[in-house]
C-alpha cells in the first residue's frame, strides 16, 4: 500500500522550506555573505520572507537561487509534485491538483 501524501498549506510549506534552506543561517546566495538583515515579508500572508545583504546591498527572498524562485504554483503543490514525481504520472499529478493537462 502506498501512502498518499497531503498538500501542505502555504504557510506551513514555507516554514518547512525556510527551516531546511536556512538550517545553519541565512546568507545571500550570490556573494555567500551571512551579513544580512530581515526586511519583512513579500505580502500580508507572511509566506515568503525578504532580506537585504549588507555586503553587496542587494535584496533577496527565501527562494533566491533555488528552483522555487520563479514559480507559478503554490509551494505546497510543488512539494507534493516533488514527493510524488517518481510514483505518479504528470497527467495524474495535474489532475490531482486540478490543473489543466
Amino acid at each position: 500500500m502506498i501512502l498518499e501524501l497531503f498538500i501542505p498549506a502555504e504557510n506551513k510549506a514555507s516554514k518547512i522550506f525556510r527551516s531546511i534552506r536556512w538550517a545553519d543561517s541565512v546568507y545571500y546566495p550570490e556573494c555567500k555573505s551571512f551579513d544580512i538583515y530581515k526586511r519583512g515579508f513579500t505580502d500580508e500572508r507572511k509566506i515568503t520572507r525578504r532580506y537585504s545583504c549588507n555586503n553587496c546591498v542587494k535584496d533577496f527572498t527565501d527562494f533566491a537561487g533555488t528552483i522555487f524562485a520563479i514559480k507559478n504554483l503554490p509551494l505546497g503543490e510543488m512539494f507534493y509534485i516533488l514527493a510524488n514525481q517518481n510514483k505518479k504520472s504528470t497527467k495524474h499529478l495535474s489532475e490531482k491538483l486540478c490543473h489543466k493537462w
